[in-house]
Order: C-alpha cells, then sequence, then structure tokens
C-alpha cells in the first residue's frame, strides 16, 4: 500500500487482493488502502474463485474499509455476496461466458441485485 501510495499519490484509489486471508485485508486496511478485494483463494485464478460469505459478512462487521467480492463464474455468487454485504462485487466469467452473452447476463445480475432471493418488496419508494 505504501510504495502503491508514493507511486500514484495520495488522489489515487488503492485497493489490495486479499485471497481469503483476514490478516492480509486488516493489515492492508490498517496500511491504508482504500478498499480490500476477496477472492476464494485458490491462487492463480483467483477471479474464478467466489469469495465466501460468510468472510464478507465479518469484514463489515468489524471493519470500516469497503470490500470487493469476487463473484466467480456464476451470477447467482453476486447475490448471494452482496446480501453478506460486500460494498462491490466483481464479475468476470458471470457476464462475458454467459449463455445468453453479456447483455442479458448484466440485466439478470441487476435483478438479482435489486430483488435478492427470500426478500420481500422494498419499503422505500
Amino acid at each position: 500500500v505504501g510504495a502503491a501510495r508514493q507511486a500514484l499519490g495520495a488522489e489515487a484509489i488503492v485497493g489490495i487482493q486479499c485471497g481469503a486471508s483476514r490478516h492480509a485485508a486488516m493489515l492492508a486496511a490498517e496500511a491504508g488502502a482504500d478498499y480490500v478485494a476477496f477472492d476464494g483463494g485458490a491462487g492463480e485464478r483467483w477471479w474464478q474463485d467466489a469469495a465466501e460469505p460468510e468472510l464478507i459478512a465479518w469484514w463489515q462487521e468489524i471493519m470500516t474499509t469497503p470490500c470487493v467480492a469476487v463473484a466467480g463464474d456464476d451470477p447467482r455468487t453476486a447475490e448471494r455476496l452482496a446480501a453478506a454485504g460486500a460494498d462491490f462485487v466483481a464479475v468476470g466469467a458471470a457476464v462475458w461466458a454467459h449463455p445468453a452473452g453479456p447483455d442479458s447476463a448484466v440485466r439478470e445480475l441487476l435483478s438479482r441485485l435489486a430483488h435478492p432471493a427470500g426478500a420481500g418488496p422494498s419499503e422505500e419508494p
């Protein structure tokens, strides 16, 4: 985080990919990261390995630094991660490899995030 800040300046947004490590995320937040990103911790193909909703819920309960949760290949995972409290959900193959195409994938994701499974109608206008 320090090297990135020094290279990019104080106005840049600096985030850290932390895998599934609570410790790495806490260190990054303490070092001044603007956000941390969680995935399933698989390593080399991290963008396909979704974060665990329990990890996101834990992070949101005790930390204030925003988090990005990697949703992996399944659009339904984005819904679960958003429900767990993720500030942002990163999608990749869930959009680009969707059988009906990216446009359909984005519509599905937006619908899932606006109306999560098991949630009743919103009380807000």
